[in-house]
């Protein structure tokens, strides 16, 4: 994949975006999905803002499938410095909207057993930039009104 140019990995992306297709993988697949998926976001240039874009719906489509296992060891491990004040702007809010794919497809539970997860959103309502505050504390009266 890593050969395809950016037009053919678009579209690869929207492949794995219909829940049709991804509710019929197998675990394993997955994972093997979320790997690729992560590797073609963490390698990508942020100005590329179409093709990370079609990538991270692959990623929020990916993450409810996932075990919260392989989203602790793994995931959280690869994407864990991204939301920091040390990154630029672009990319701590690809990490602080992979955060909340995360928490959005596991829910309650993965904030009770990764503290990683509680205190990214704490460090999100608490970032030096206005407009991260701002959907921080929108996406936390969506996700806390559900409850």
């Amino acid at each position: 994949m890593e050969n395809w140019d950016n037009e053919m990995q678009i579209e690869c992306a929207k492949s794995f975006q219909r829940e049709d297709v991804v509710q019929y993988m197998t675990p394993e697949n997955h994972m093997k999905l979320m790997d690729e998926c992560l590797n073609v976001i963490m390698n990508s240039e942020i100005t590329q803002e179409d093709y990370l874009r079609h990538w991270m719906k692959v990623f929020h489509a990916v993450c409810p499938y996932l075990s919260i296992e392989y989203l602790r060891y793994t995931v959280l491990k690869r994407i864990g410095d991204l939301p920091s004040l040390k990154q630029t702007l672009p990319w701590r809010k690809l990490g602080f909207e992979m955060f909340w794919s995360i928490t959005l497809g596991k829910g309650q539970e993965i904030l009770q057993l990764e503290p990683l997860m509680m205190r990214t959103i704490h460090s999100m309502c608490n970032d030096n930039n206005w407009k991260i505050r701002r959907d921080a504390a929108k996406q936390m009266q969506e996700f806390f009104t559900e409850l």
